[in-house]
């Protein structure tokens, strides 16, 4: 008598935890979604310059954005030069990431990259990090392989001196290393 008693306790007990179980996944994705489940996105121009002087007029540009939740994005970043005068592309470049947070102010970065200019356009695979250092400077930090064997890298390190609240001083360097 005794084992049919446990039997029923265990079954009774069983029961609302099994319910629990299947009402799990819902109650985690409202979580989620009411606690930064939620998917952004983002563009942002860092430089548009118009130049012109003793060479033909060209038009530089350097832009990025994002579509992504917190853990994950697609990023897309642009760079290059557009020769006004011979309305053709001087040098350029477009990168698709995949990006994952790896930290709190860090993402783990892969995806591919294709350049365009006057010579043959090539395409590159692409890894690397993105973040902000906190109260410091933010990095872009990324190593590139192409087709043909050959491998780059590139560092580059912002920092927003604040002048006044709406001015802003943004001193900017780049570093770029190659092999073959």
């Amino acid at each position: 008598m005794s084992v049919r008693v446990g039997l029923a306790l265990i079954s009774l007990l069983s029961g609302p935890s099994l319910a629990l179980a299947e009402g799990e996944h819902d109650a985690r994705h409202m979580l989620s979604m009411h606690h930064g489940g939620q998917t952004y996105s983002y563009v942002e121009g860092d430089r548009l310059e118009f130049a012109t002087g003793e060479g033909d007029p060209f038009l530089l540009w350097d832009a990025q954005g994002f579509w992504g939740g917190d853990l994950n994005k697609l990023w897309i970043k642009t760079e290059g030069a557009y020769d006004l005068e011979s309305d053709s592309f001087g040098e350029g470049e477009v990168q698709a990431l995949w990006s994952r947070a790896i930290g709190s102010f860090f993402d783990f970065q892969t995806g591919v990259r294709r350049d365009f200019a006057a010579g043959p356009d090539r395409t590159y695979g692409v890894i690397g990090v993105q973040g902000l250092v906190p109260y410091l400077f933010e990095i872009d930090a990324a190593a590139f392989v192409s087709g043909h064997g050959d491998v780059t890298a590139r560092v580059e390190l912002e920092y927003e001196l604040l002048i006044t609240q709406r001015l802003i001083l943004q001193p900017r360097a780049e570093l770029e290393l190659s092999a073959q």
